[in-house]
């Protein structure tokens, strides 16, 4: 019974060095934008940073017919993983290199992302290697431009 302990243990704690180990991943903002945002003299508004929760998935590109104003409904694939950022909008993750998309829970049954690629991919972002990558995702569907 020891020896199963240790040796579970001794997994677990490979397992946690190699995630802590993990250089590279995805660091960003998330914004809320509502009202009218037109530019005028002395007029800058990039948002106020708000608390949701991010659906990390693997590239996923969306069917343009789903998408109804930047929502569109969960998709069938699981996310590689879920994450929230704080009331200021602030989140970070860490990931494998390769291409992901976030996707914001801001409506019951519904993601938001409005921000796509020339291959389709919905609010993507490229980490490579022992590189964090930045973004900021801008929740836009209550603002005027």
């Amino acid at each position: 019974m020891k020896t199963l302990l240790c040796s579970f243990l001794c997994v677990f704690a490979l397992l946690n060095q190699a995630a802590l180990a993990q250089k590279s991943g995805i660091r960003g903002k998330v914004t809320f934008l509502s009202g009218n945002q037109m530019p005028g003299p002395d007029y800058v508004n990039s948002g106020k940073g708000v608390k949701r929760k991010i659906f990390v998935y693997e590239g996923l590109q969306i069917p343009f017919d789903k998408l109804e104003n930047g929502f569109f409904p969960i998709p069938q694939e699981k996310p590689i993983v879920i994450i929230q950022s704080n009331k200021k909008g602030k989140f970070k993750v860490r990931l494998k290199p390769g291409t992901y998309s976030l996707l914001i829970a801001e409506k019951e049954g519904y993601l938001w992302g409005n921000v796509f690629d020339s291959q389709g991919f919905i609010n993507p972002v490229k980490v490579d290697k022992d590189k964090t990558s930045n973004t900021e995702i801008q929740i836009n569907y209550n603002a005027s431009f």
